[in-house]
Formats: structure tokens, sequence, C-alpha cells
């Protein structure tokens, strides 16, 4: 006799979280990178693990791991979660690398070489936000900061020439100049800022929950669709 297959009942939910709402990770409702690997990853779990995305602050998130939540955090890096989370929770192998970029306006081009070649300059910072290799430098005098609420604002800056440069994602400023339609206006500097790789942070979760998403992140790079998401979204491996 055939066994039956799991019902949905028998499924463990699973929550996801992330605190990134623009693209590629979020584009529009239900669209963008996040939710195309929540898809993925219902597909493989079917039958054991429901997986539901949802879009926090990121101190909403803290909260929720040192309140001892189960649940998985996307696209983070161990460095920025602290070195007690790095030994607390499990991590998966790196999804994609990326990288933090200096971006500036085409007419008054900035080549990142290292800090000291950004002396001197104004950054279009965001309110309350630390910069890695950068925030010595302001607080020395030798660049000046002009915060904004977001990276579109800061873009837009560039544009109109009240800023020399700013800095972020490649991931996320790379769609954002696209939509803005000012690719020609902005230029990008080939040594970036710094590079680092996202992963899956596990909070709190059963052995077999961790294999699971292990071993799942494993096999993405012989996944066909997560090879034409890669592409879709321009990721570096």
């Amino acid at each position: 006799m055939a066994c039956p297959l799991p019902s949905r009942a028998e499924e463990q939910f699973v929550s996801v979280w992330s605190y990134y709402c623009f693209p590629p990770f979020v584009t529009s409702k239900n669209q963008g990178l996040s939710h195309e690997l929540i898809e993925l990853l219902n597909a493989r779990g079917q039958g054991r693990f429901r997986f539901e995305l949802r879009l926090l602050p990121r101190k909403r998130i803290d909260l929720l791991l040192s309140d001892g939540i189960t649940g998985l955090v996307l696209f983070v890096n161990p460095s920025w979660m602290g070195l007690r989370n790095l030994q607390k929770y499990e991590w998966t192998p790196s999804l994609f690398s990326d990288r933090n970029v200096i971006v500036s306006n085409v007419s008054r081009k900035v080549d990142f070489t290292g800090p000291e070649s950004l002396v001197g300059l104004t950054l279009g910072g965001i309110i309350g936000r630390k910069y890695e290799a950068l925030d010595e430098l302001v607080d020395a005098g030798l660049i000046k900061r002009d915060d904004t609420t977001s990276e579109k604002s800061n873009l837009l800056k560039l544009c109109e020439k009240r800023i020399d440069f700013t800095t972020g994602p490649e991931t996320m400023l790379r769609p954002l100049v696209a939509s803005l339609c000012i690719d020609g206006q902005i230029y990008f500097s080939p040594t970036p800022l710094f590079q680092y790789t996202r992963h899956i942070l596990i909070s709190d979760a059963s052995p077999a929950l961790s294999e699971f998403i292990v071993q799942f992140v494993r096999e993405l790079p012989a996944n066909p669709k997560w090879i034409a998401i890669k592409d879709k979204y321009k990721l570096r491996d």
C-alpha cells in the first residue's frame, strides 16, 4: 500500500524575517528577491516546513532574536550581528557576495582607492547609520557628512551636485539607479569600500530545521531556478 503524502497540517510553520524593504529584495507587493527565495524554500520544504516572510525593522528583529524566537533572518552577515550572535546562532553557507560601493556624479567622478581618497569631500549619509572606515574621518572633520532619510534622496542629491559621494550595497544601488532613470548621471567606482557575503541566520531552530536550511543553501548553486534568480538580479557568487 502506498504511503499517503503528509498533509499541510503536519507542516511546521517557520517565520522568516528581513529588514530589507527595497529593491532587489522587495520590488513591489509580494515581489522581489526575498519573495522568490521564500518560494524556493516552500517548494523544497513542502510537507515538512512552511515558510512565511515578515518584513520588520532591524530593531524588531533584534528583539525577536534576543527573546529566543525560532526564525530565520535573510541576507545578513555574521559580522553585522555581533560576536555573541556569531557564536549563538547557526549560519548557512553564503547565498551570494555583495559589496558597498562608492558612487558619485559622472561630472565629478570619485575613484575610491582608500579612505584617504575621500578626504575633503561630502558624504551623503543616512540618518543614524554607521559607515565602516569613514566614521573616524568624519569625526576628525576630514570628511563632511550631510544626512538624509534614504538612499533615493542621496542619489537625487548626487544628481544635483549637493554631495560628492554616497555609499551602500551594490545590489541595492544599481537597481535603484536604474529605477530612477539616472544611469547616465551616476558613476560607480570600480574599487568598493568593502566586500562581504550574505547568509541566512538560523535562530533557536530544531536540528531538523537547521539541517534542512543548511542543506538547502548548499544545493542552491546547482538549482536552475536560483541560477536564473541570480542572473535576474545580477548577484555575485
